[in-house]
């Protein structure tokens, strides 16, 4: 049961809008830390969704029963769950509270969009999408042309060239919210009937593949490939020679091609810290070691193991999200965050089956593409876990899952 709560869709569009723009707050001498504008929208939105549900108590009682009678809502329940429960016995409870309650906020947010968003409003959901990816992007090339807030230190291969972040903290970061958007914006290409807009969006379509580069996620550029053979598969073969052209362009340009090839050769630093958390799931196999602990314990890990030491390196993540699931939350954790994954890909490729708006049916067979693209690059990365990345994911994900139900 659909609540009508239009409050909500414009909080929405803000949360879209806002939230790569400050993704980690801003520290102003003399004042508290502003916490982070998609953080800030994020509680206005479930606020305003707590006060709905004492005008709509039937409506909210309905959905809730449909959520955990849907294998999504399960999985999601589950995974939360355990996350919760690994406050207990993580060694750092402080840090497994933030990430519990930050994984909860998503799933409210999941629940709020998938039984408040209908078609018209998933096409305003998208058209600010798209203007917030412009605007990004726009601002990704300013950066690169003036250096203005370029990080320090991480350049492109062994050149002196500085990689750059957008609004991000990270250049990873920036290229997985660019891949995110990048088949979509292909798609609309397609869709656009007039010559004005099918420009429009090949110059962003451009501008997004400059900004990866630029970005110089080794990651983002194998991810590219990824989901150009998903989009080949889904909409059209002729898409394979297009992205053959664009690898063999992409590789004579020595800086991707040194930056891809460190993949193929391996990453002896990466490798290290995946042996870790390796180590970590051997050790503890059923429950993992608390939300977010990985980097808590990794320090003690490599000073116990010796083999596992790799330089100076303290406190490293795991560079990899799935082993960060099962080496944190163990194999309940693990199976529970499979469950989502394989789930998600089965309601977007459902949704592109069977609503027939030409518009949102081009829309997610792109978003399909970059969430396949985006899964491969969390393999190398804890992408999963950035908020201002991830929280497109949910929401389109559960827009999809909405479509779906409102269908039934």
């Amino acid at each position: 049961m659909k609540s009508k709560n239009s409050l909500i869709y414009y909080i929405l569009i803000a949360l879209i809008i806002l939230c790569p723009i400050m993704p980690d707050g801003l520290s102003i001498k003399g004042l508290h830390k502003i916490p982070a504008s998609g953080d800030i929208m994020l509680f206005i939105l479930i606020i305003v969704f707590l006060v709905s549900i004492f005008r709509s108590k039937d409506s909210f009682i309905y959905n809730i029963r449909n959520f955990f009678n849907d294998l999504m809502g399960i999985s999601l329940t589950t995974l939360l769950a355990i996350m919760v429960i690994s406050i207990t016995y993580a060694v750092d409870r402080s840090t497994a509270r933030n990430e519990s309650a930050r994984f909860l906020s998503f799933v409210i947010l999941y629940f709020i969009v998938k039984y408040n968003i209908d078609k018209e409003k998933l096409k305003g959901l998208i058209t600010a999408y798209m203007v917030i990816f412009t605007g990004i992007n726009l601002y990704g090339i300013f950066q690169k042309i003036t250096g203005y807030g370029l990080l320090q230190g991480y350049t492109m291969g062994n050149s002196n060239v500085l990689r750059i972040n957008a609004t991000f903290d990270n250049q990873n970061s920036f290229a997985a919210f660019l891949i995110i958007g990048v088949f979509p914006v292909i798609m609309m290409i397609i869709r656009s009937k007039r010559l004005y807009k099918k420009s429009i969006y090949s110059i962003l379509f451009i501008v997004t593949l400059c900004n990866i580069y630029f970005a110089g996620s080794r990651n983002s550029f194998l991810a590219l490939i990824v989901g150009g053979v998903i989009v080949s598969l889904l909409y059209s073969w002729y898409f394979l020679a297009a992205l053959g052209g664009i690898t063999v362009i992409a590789f004579i340009i020595p800086s991707v091609r040194g930056r891809v090839l460190q993949i193929a050769v391996g990453d002896e630093g990466r490798i290290q810290i995946w042996r870790t958390a390796l180590k970590m799931i051997e050790n503890h196999p059923i429950f993992g070691v608390g939300n977010g602990n990985f980097i808590q314990l990794y320090d003690s890990y490599v000073a116990k193991y010796k083999y596992l030491a790799y330089k100076n390196y303290s406190h490293y993540p795991t560079h990899n999200s799935y082993l960060k699931i099962e080496s944190e939350l163990g194999i309940i954790g693990g199976l529970s965050f499979i469950s989502i994954i394989v789930n998600a890909l089965i309601k977007i490729k459902k949704v592109i089956v069977n609503i027939h708006d030409k518009e949102i049916n081009l829309f997610y067979i792109g978003f399909l593409a970059s969430v396949v693209a985006f899964l491969f690059m969390n393999l190398f990365e804890n992408l999963f876990f950035v908020p201002s990345v991830i929280v497109y994911f949910w929401i389109f994900l559960a827009a999809a899952d909405g479509l779906l139900f409102s269908e039934r």
